[in-house]
């Protein structure tokens, strides 16, 4: 499901609109000016070209810029080379109107390593305007996110605001994956 942020219906600034979600695979959310990402699978080129054609629409909508969070699930493979080369592109499109982007990778060791390295050389050639921060937990976004943010696009946001919208990103995922591996056992 695809939706135009644009021509949305007003609604409460504390809801985050999902904005497209292949179950099991990935959730694109907005809140205010802010979109929220959660890959339970690897990135793939599809997904990602979903992503900006989403992520157009909401740098259109928001031209006094736009902040942008990815989590990742443990475990989730690297992005494909298709994937990798549209977040590049993105990253080259958008680099003044990005205010802060946020990697959350929901994993430790190795795994976390690879992402993390991959990332930074994928945006390592990029113009960038906006600052950058990995995470090991949505939590450790409270602090710095809403200052940042607000400093680069003069929206206030609250932590608590935010941690609510990150926490509906996650369930929807969490919830659409539980419909793929059918009702558990107790």
């Amino acid at each position: 499901m695809l939706r135009n942020p644009v021509a949305a219906p007003s609604k409460p600034l504390d809801l985050v609109e999902i904005l497209a979600h292949q179950p099991g695979h990935y959730v694109f959310g907005l809140w205010r000016n802010i979109t929220i990402i959660y890959w339970m699978l690897q990135a793939n080129g599809i997904a990602v070209r979903r992503l900006q054609a989403i992520t157009a629409t909401v740098a259109e909508a928001h031209a006094q810029g736009f902040s942008n969070i990815q989590i990742v699930k443990d475990g989730a493979g690297l992005p494909d080379a298709e994937a990798r080369h549209g977040f590049s592109a993105m990253a080259d499109a958008h680099a003044n109107q990005l205010a802060c982007v946020a990697i959350v990778l929901l994993g430790s060791g190795f795994w976390a390593s690879a992402v993390q390295s991959m990332v930074t050389s994928l945006l390592m050639l990029a113009p960038r305007a906006f600052i950058m921060r990995f995470a090991r937990s949505p939590l450790e976004l409270r602090d710095w996110l809403p200052k940042e943010h607000h400093k680069r696009t003069q929206e206030e946001i609250d932590a608590m605001g935010l941690a609510r919208a990150i926490e509906e990103v996650l369930r929807v995922g969490a919830a659409s994956a539980s419909t793929l591996n059918g009702p558990t056992a107790s």
